[in-house]
């Protein structure tokens, strides 16, 4: 099929079409389940590099601070650029399912618009709010490398 034309679901089962819709959000929610089990353990891993690496002032060792800090900036790096790859299939997946609504159930696609909720002026996705957690923790531990730099 020529790579403009859209192609005609209407020789699609009606079955097949609602599983495949399925399938779409089933990805969705493994990739936000995925999204947000690495956000936990990044978030596991810089709290115990901070309370390792800072807890204990007579036991304190610049090497495992450094350490500890650069496993901080590792990891909520890696969570950074694994949120922002996923979005993206997210949104493939989003845009597979509503294509499928407006191609061959238009009246459930405008069901789907209609019923969709309002959100305030300030509301934050919940991938959003994932990406400026992990940004803080990157930069706090940024911060803390340069204080330990210029202080130790």
């Amino acid at each position: 099929m020529p790579e403009n034309q859209t192609p005609d679901l209407t020789k699609v089962p009606t079955e097949v079409l609602m599983n495949y819709y399925g399938h779409q959000y089933d990805r969705m929610g493994k990739l936000e389940d995925q999204r947000t089990a690495i956000t936990n353990i990044t978030i596991t891993l810089s709290v115990l590099a901070l309370t390792f690496g800072f807890g204990d002032a007579t036991g304190f060792s610049e090497v495992v601070a450094y350490g500890l800090l650069t496993v901080m900036i590792l990891a909520n790096l890696f969570a950074i650029t694994y949120i922002v790859r996923t979005n993206s299939w997210i949104q493939t997946h989003e845009l597979r399912a509503k294509g499928i609504l407006a191609a061959r159930f238009s009246d459930l696609r405008e069901f789907d618009r209609q019923t969709h909720a309002k959100h305030g002026r300030w509301a934050l996705s919940r991938w959003k709010i994932q990406m400026y957690l992990h940004v803080l923790l990157l930069l706090l531990a940024v911060v803390m490398t340069t204080l330990l730099m210029v202080y130790y």
